[in-house]
């Protein structure tokens, strides 16, 4: 069944980026340069690798001076599959691979979280689906760093495991998960911490009690997480306060905003519906230049399915309407 699943969403995976596995080798996907980046991250990380150097810092931006990469926003997984490829199917064709392979990899987590909570392969099956197919991720093909978000599932499949049963070996891959998360991007490590933090916070009140070795497990997965995280936190504490280390910058929420509203509403290209949101967006979100103007549109049909989830299950649905 799991063969036939990564299958379908791998189908899925082409038939929604289309037309780029005709075009593997010659084509970077996205609508603008960032993919440039993260391509020149990729081939930067496996030259400084060859030649013995380190790959957060380098002499050839800034020259001669040359700059610190400590919070540049290297997509450290993808970096990895691409350079284990590359050398089988060359650069581009490398790199897209390992892009749909993440497409595929969002899919199938989430499937694995959903069949778990609900023991229905088919509603798993949707959930992977609708979670691979989230217009926010198809529009953001050009950073991997972003649309790779399928450790979160995972991390909150082994964390709810955790909770449930009290397995040290649950903690150990929820604390695992949850560093992958932050190696793809810090800034994921936000949803995946208000994501834990509330399930948490519903879930632990009603089991503490009977089965307090959960405390040890819990604890284990945080330590795991910090253990594994450890190494790039120091790097960036060394350099925090320089230039090339800000990671806040003053200014930045008013080119980058969202609201809740805009998780509602079509993205100004809808196929459908542009004619009615691309004035709100223009109106809204004057601030960001078009090319910012990103979807955070969840989709009113996963909308419904999660309202009518909810209603179903009632209270057990608590963490989840959270």
């Amino acid at each position: 069944i799991n063969l036939l699943v990564l299958v379908a969403y791998a189908g899925v995976a082409v038939a929604t980026t289309w037309p780029l596995v005709t075009r593997l080798s010659t084509h970077l996907p996205g609508g603008t340069t960032d993919a440039l980046v993260h391509y020149w991250n990729g081939w930067w990380v496996g030259r400084a690798l060859s030649t013995g150097q380190t790959p957060f810092y380098t002499p050839l931006l800034f020259h001669p001076a040359g700059i610190s990469l400590t919070t540049h926003n290297f997509a450290w997984l993808n970096v990895g599959a691409w350079l284990a490829l590359r050398q089988w199917v060359g650069g581009f064709a490398a790199y897209n691979l390992a892009l749909l392979a993440n497409l595929v990899a969002c899919g199938f987590a989430a499937f694995l979280l959903a069949r778990d909570l609900t023991g229905d392969r088919g509603a798993a099956f949707l959930a992977g689906l609708i979670y691979q197919c989230w217009p926010f991720r198809l529009a953001q093909l050009d950073h991997p760093n972003l649309i790779s978000t399928q450790w979160i599932p995972l991390f909150m499949l082994f964390l709810i495991r955790t909770v449930r049963r009290g397995r040290w070996q649950d903690g150990v891959l929820a604390g695992t998960f949850l560093a992958l998360t932050g190696y793809t991007r810090w800034q994921l490590l936000i949803p995946a911490a208000i994501l834990g933090g509330i399930y948490l916070g519903c879930a632990l009140p009603a089991r503490w009690a009977p089965r307090p070795r959960q405390g040890l497990a819990l604890l284990l997965a945080g330590g795991v997480a910090a253990l594994a995280l450890a190494p790039p936190v120091l790097l960036v504490a060394d350099q925090w306060g320089t230039a090339s280390a800000n990671l806040l910058v003053e200014g930045e929420e008013i080119t980058m905003q969202t609201d809740l509203l805009a998780y509602l509403t079509p993205n100004g290209s809808h196929p459908v519906l542009a004619d009615l949101t691309q004035p709100a967006y223009e109106r809204y979100y004057a601030d960001r230049s078009q090319g910012r103007r990103f979807p955070a549109y969840v989709g009113l049909g996963a909308l419904a399915l999660a309202l009518l989830g909810v209603w179903r299950a009632r209270w057990t649905a608590l963490p989840w309407l959270g």
